[in-house]
């Protein structure tokens, strides 16, 4: 049988479609733009294949935290507190508030200075007490751990407001 007769419909070579660029950038797909993944991506080349020099706007951007208001109910009191959305580092995906709290060591002393609260994005086993909402509609849980001078701390209530 004569395989001329029969053409392959999509070609003798099969490629794979080309993702979509991100709408913000020149140098990225909108999938690594939107999962913070530059890590992870090759780096970017103009059409002639010369290397992309600039910085990705993108990622100048996430790298700059967005800042957010937190309701926090501590000890009965409720409060809007500061804090801000990391998209990447240490904290990439969590909120870290202003400095409002209070807080002991395991031996009962208390840190000399105020501490902020991490805030983590919640999962479904989390005591609902515990959530929280910021100014996005978001919601997250309250972290009672702190660090001072590598010293841990559980925080314990808000900072009187002359010291804060």
């Amino acid at each position: 049988m004569n395989d001329d007769l029969f053409p392959e419909p999509f070609g003798p070579h099969y490629e794979r479609p080309r993702p979509a660029d991100c709408p913000k950038c020149p140098c990225h797909t909108r999938r690594v733009c939107e999962g913070a993944q530059w890590h992870l991506a090759d780096r970017p080349v103009y059409a002639d294949g010369t290397p992309y020099n600039e910085p990705c706007p993108c990622e100048q951007a996430a790298a700059q935290p967005e800042n957010r208001m937190v309701a926090i109910e501590l000890d009965g009191v409720l409060r809007m507190v500061s804090a801000q959305y990391h998209r990447v580092g240490l904290l990439a995906g969590g909120m870290l508030t202003d400095r409002v709290f209070r807080a002991e060591s395991a031996e009962g002393r208390e840190c000399p200075v105020s501490v902020p609260m991490v805030l983590l994005t919640p999962n479904n086993t989390v005591d609902p007490r515990l959530i929280v909402i910021d100014s996005r509609q978001e919601k997250w849980v309250m972290s009672f751990t702190a660090q001072h001078n590598l010293q841990r701390y559980q925080i314990t209530g808000w900072c009187s407001t002359e010291d804060a």
